[in-house]
């Protein structure tokens, strides 16, 4: 007897969860993919017009150019600029405490998605225990070793580890994928971040 899928995802509250996260973890995925491209740019051209800016003394034309890319990196920026005048370590740690905003937003929802990989084969290895005990509960009530008897449990414990494997895996894959952007564009923040405050302070040491 062919096993009907949903007919097994309906009477498997550990494959109904499984779906569930399936596509709560598709919609965050969407989501990081689209904030983290608009996250990144062209750094080098960009530190290129500050540098340009703040050495004409155009302040303000550095913020408004800050304000108008609206990324991680302009933000934090944008944050020394208006604030040169006050001392050096003032200002470094105001930006300090911007990067550490803009980091938290760049690694928004990472950890969940880091602990679905860990969770989802967990789930499906559950749905899989759940599925045999269905399918030997069967089998005892029906006092036959029909193949159709089991047939039911037997398929929810096999769709449960394939759709638990099948919701990690890929999860993995894009987890470390996304930490990896996060962490290159912390890195460009950090290192941009001391070359403006050596233009802002040059020579007022």
């Amino acid at each position: 007897m062919e096993a009907n899928i949903i007919a097994i995802i309906r009477n498997s509250p550990t494959m109904m969860v499984l779906i569930g996260l399936s596509v709560f973890v598709f919609t965050i995925i969407l989501e990081r993919f689209l904030y983290l491209a608009r996250s990144e740019g062209n750094v080098r051209s960009f530190m290129a017009v500050i540098k340009n800016l703040i050495q004409k003394k155009c302040f303000d034309d550095a913020v408004k150019y800050c304000e108008k890319q609206k990324k991680p990196i302009t933000n934090v920026l944008r944050t020394g600029i208006t604030n040169r005048k006050l001392p050096k370590e003032d200002a470094e740690e105001l930006m300090t405490s911007t990067r550490l905003e803009e980091k938290t937003k760049l690694e928004k929802f990472l950890v969940f998605l880091g602990s679905m990989g860990t969770v989802a084969p967990l789930m499906g290895l559950l749905g899989t225990v759940s599925g045999l005990s269905r399918a030997f509960k069967d089998l005892a009530l029906s006092g036959s070793a029909g193949p159709s008897v089991v047939a039911a449990g037997i398929s929810e414990a096999l769709y449960a580890t394939i759709t638990g494997l099948a919701i990690a895996i890929p999860t993995v894959l894009i987890y470390n994928y996304f930490m990896g952007k996060a962490r290159k564009i912390n890195i460009e923040i950090e290192v941009n971040t001391k070359r403006l405050l050596v233009w802002l302070y040059e020579g007022t040491e």
